[in-house]
């Protein structure tokens, strides 16, 4: 809380203290558990497959077990398949095959659920299985495996009837499509391989997408696959090799594993950062979120009646379901990177991995408007003074020029060779700065588009810049652990401050320009003063993990903190002491911090999606807040 000898200004009128109250419940995707959770296994979940004709589903884990159940959580038999995990499962007709971590392959019979028996190991491969899929008739098992290769068995016999090899590069996935007896292996040099089962001479090339591929999924009616990339994008392909459809909007986290709901026209795509998020079917555009506790990191499966199971690292399995278990896409769909309000408290701009820039409304809390254009990450936005021009930073690249209230691209600065990592504009919007993974921070004469001057300095990524009001001195941090003051009217390096052992995120330079905030990896957030002849910074405190962004007002006098740990931290600057620290459950990536007539609206970002306001105001008295489903 504040004391009240910190700033007289922000009293009310009527000499009553303000309180520390939510502006905004966090918006974006929203947490409750599954309609069921259960804790199937001891280990990860790291295979799901549901067998339909036996009215069964079978999931293995990472300690190479497997078990056969029926929903909600009636485990029928449990079996030690393999040495390590349980990397891919496939049944048919009373058969199961399971393919492990140690390139093995075993059959069991299941024609008695409650009493599975091996009928043979299949030995071969010298990588593991990360596909298995019987055909129609069930006399054929195809594998995919690590080591490149498919090979064909005759189920019957056990007998290895081809091998086939790829591209030279590691298999990562493979679907077939049942009706046809086709076969579809993805390549982590992002070749599509195609192979019918019916006269499998050859492993032939569908198509390649340079982008390696992490879940292939079969689409019988369309005769066509839907494919998922490591670099967070899906396409459609038809079976002639032909890109139907690629989604603009990439998922914000690899794609682990892709589902079909074909009732509802649905993708459903599981991903590394625990959601399951829905896509059209037809169009490929993200339509909302199946949302739980229970999400899956790479194991999920769909029944025909859209029931969604999904498996989680810690050994339990989630149900839910396509249209009851659904949530609209009302926000954004990856991390929150930087957040910028305009001095005003008028409206918040937020930064995302899902490749766009959110305004929003501080009053109502409403998304007024999505800026889209970058083709990767956004990871840095900032404002004007008076709100109306905003630039970011993204991974493609560019700075990009906005024009806030129509929502329209001004313009595109293009000159990095690397990511841009952070963004500064001057308060008349005229002058900005851009770091880089380039290792430079760059200058860019705003209305006309131009680079004005390159600062070169740095030895490593530059993830952090702030700027002076009137755009003649700039601050940024760098990976290389220096806090560097530049002139940017004449290109010169001002000072370089040393102090931090590791990578700095994020700077913040006082209105005085002589106070200069840092804060990195090592969890500290440090005080400069550049007209002191102390050499060294204050430490104002610690997170109990890296700092992702520090910010302040206009006096600099109170600061805010976004930390890994999940807590957003206020510091009395002056004091070097904490104000208060809020645990936010999940890693704050960004916040920002504006001083208004009564006190601080402090925005935040995180990791999850979500953003939310904080008001912050003076109080002699302790008081307790969370914002909506924080305690």
């Amino acid at each position: 809380m504040f004391r009240r000898r910190m700033s007289r200004r922000w009293m009310l009128p009527d000499g009553e203290p303000p309180r520390l109250r939510p502006l905004l419940a966090r918006h974006g995707l929203p947490r409750r558990r599954p309609a069921v959770t259960w804790n199937a296994h001891r280990s990860a979940v790291t295979a799901l497959e549901h067998h339909a004709t036996g009215g069964v589903f079978l999931s293995g884990s990472f300690d190479g077990e497997i078990r056969l159940w029926e929903p909600p959580d009636r485990v029928l038999s449990s079996v030690h398949a393999h040495t390590g995990a349980v990397m891919s499962l496939a049944a048919v007709s009373g058969v199961l095959a399971s393919g492990g971590f140690d390139g093995n392959i075993r059959l069991w019979d299941i024609a008695d659920v409650r009493r599975p028996t091996l009928r043979r190991e299949l030995l071969g491969h010298t990588g593991w299985v990360v596909g298995l899929r019987f055909d129609e008739a069930g006399r054929v098992l195809a594998s995919a495996s690590h080591d490149g290769t498919v090979r064909l068995w005759r189920v019957a016999t056990g007998e290895l009837t081809q091998t086939l090899a790829g591209d030279g590069s590691p298999l990562t996935t493979m679907c077939m499509d049942r009706r046809t007896g086709t076969l579809y292996a993805g390549s982590a040099r992002g070749l599509i391989h195609v192979l019918d089962l019916r006269s499998p001479a050859r492993l032939s090339a569908l198509v390649r997408l340079a982008e390696p591929l992490s879940a292939l999924a079969a689409l019988p009616d369309e005769g066509a696959i839907l494919a998922a990339t490591t670099h967070h994008r899906l396409f459609k392909i038809s079976d002639r090799g032909q890109v139907v459809t690629a989604s603009t909007s990439r998922p914000p986290s690899w794609p682990t594993a892709i589902s079909i709901d074909a009732g509802r026209q649905r993708v459903v795509v599981s991903a590394v950062d625990r959601t399951l998020r829905l896509w059209r079917l037809d169009t490929l555009v993200p339509c909302g979120f199946l949302v739980g506790e229970g999400a899956s990191l790479g194991a999920v499966a769909t029944t025909a009646d859209g029931v969604v199971y999904s498996g989680d690292d810690g050994g339990g399995i989630g149900r839910l379901e396509v249209g009851k278990d659904e949530v609209a896409a009302d926000g954004h769909e990856g991390s929150i990177w930087s957040v910028a309000i305009d001095s005003a408290a008028r409206v918040v701009l937020t930064a995302s991995s899902d490749g766009t820039v959110g305004v929003w409304d501080v009053d109502g809390g409403r998304l007024l408007r999505t800026l889209v254009g970058h083709r990767g990450w956004v990871n840095a936005v900032a404002l004007s003074g008076d709100g109306r021009v905003a630039v970011s930073g993204s991974s493609d690249g560019t700075v990009r020029v906005w024009d806030v209230d129509g929502g329209r691209l001004l313009r595109t600065l293009v000159g990095h060779r690397g990511w841009v990592n952070a963004v500064a504009l001057s308060g008349d919007g005229r002058v900005a700065v851009s770091g880089s993974s380039d290792g430079t921070v760059r200058v860019w004469d705003v209305d006309g588009g131009r680079l004005l001057r390159t600062l070169v300095g740095h030895r490593g990524w530059v993830n952090a810049v702030a700027l002076s009001g009137d755009g003649r001195v700039a601050v940024s941090g760098s990976s290389d652990g220096t806090v560097r003051v530049w002139d940017v009217d004449g290109g010169r390096l001002l000072r370089t401050l040393t102090g931090h052992p590791m990578a700095v995120t994020s700077v913040y330079l006082g209105s005085d320009q002589r106070s200069v905030l840092s804060a990195g990896y090592d969890g500290l957030v440090r005080s400069w003063d550049l007209a002191s002849s102390r050499t060294g910074p204050r430490v104002l405190g610690r997170h109990r993990e890296r700092i992702w962004m520090v910010s302040a007002g206009v006096t600099g006098a109170v600061a805010a903190s976004a930390g890994a740990d999940g807590t957003l931290r206020t510091w009395d600057v002056a004091r070097a002491e904490v104000l208060e620290t809020y645990d936010l459950k999940e890693p704050v990536t960004a916040c920002a911090l504006v001083e208004v007539e009564h006190g601080c609206l402090i925005a935040y970002g995180q990791r999850d999606g979500r953003f939310g306001l904080l008001w912050l105001a003076m109080d002699d008295s302790p008081v307790s807040f969370g914002p909506a489903g924080v305690s």
